[in-house]
């Protein structure tokens, strides 16, 4: 009888060491090889396939959740990175337009502080880039030109209009 029970308790270890390891070790150790895979930055492959609504089941439910949302947000940012470096070309296009202009270009903030001016405009006025960047153009007034120019130049700039016009300016030597 004691070696009949020693069986039976035997048995039932076993058949509980078998349900411990497939409901507990066997999905913990998925689980922890699916994270090591997301850490390797391996988002798409060895999901866990979805099981009962108990914390192991939850987890792999969340776990499956952020493996999605990081692969949807690296895409967006691939698709991002590609956008930026369009724009950053049409920016170098641009720039390099600027600055190899014939036409003395200059650039104010709204306070009328100069912020960029190209090699034309000092080849021009005879003002070095870092002389005349942070300065006021009227600076270049010579006082030749009519008041009210200036007033349409300004009020055209301030509502986003292009003004055209000539200024009679003055030199940096005079």
């Amino acid at each position: 009888t004691v070696y009949g029970l020693v069986m039976v308790d035997l048995v039932l270890l076993m058949a509980a060491f078998h349900g411990i390891r497939a409901n507990l070790v066997t999905p913990l150790r998925h689980l922890a090889r699916m994270s090591r895979h997301i850490a390797e930055g391996d988002y798409g492959s060895r999901r866990m396939a979805p099981r009962a609504q108990d914390e192991i089941g939850l987890l792999a439910a969340a776990m499956n959740h952020m493996a999605d949302k990081i692969e949807m947000n690296l895409k967006t940012i691939a698709d991002d990175l590609v956008s930026l470096r369009q724009q950053e070309q049409s920016l170098k296009r641009l720039s390099w337009a600027v600055e190899r202009s014939p036409v003395d270009v200059m650039v104010t903030d709204r306070e009328g502080r100069i912020t960029y001016v190209n090699p034309r405009f000092t080849e021009t006025t005879g003002y070095a880039a870092e002389e005349i960047i942070g300065r006021n153009p009227r600076v270049l007034q010579s006082g030749r030109t009519p008041t009210a120019t200036y007033r349409d130049l300004w009020a055209t700039i301030l509502s986003g209009g292009e003004w055209r016009g000539e200024l009679l300016n003055r030199k940096k030597s005079g």
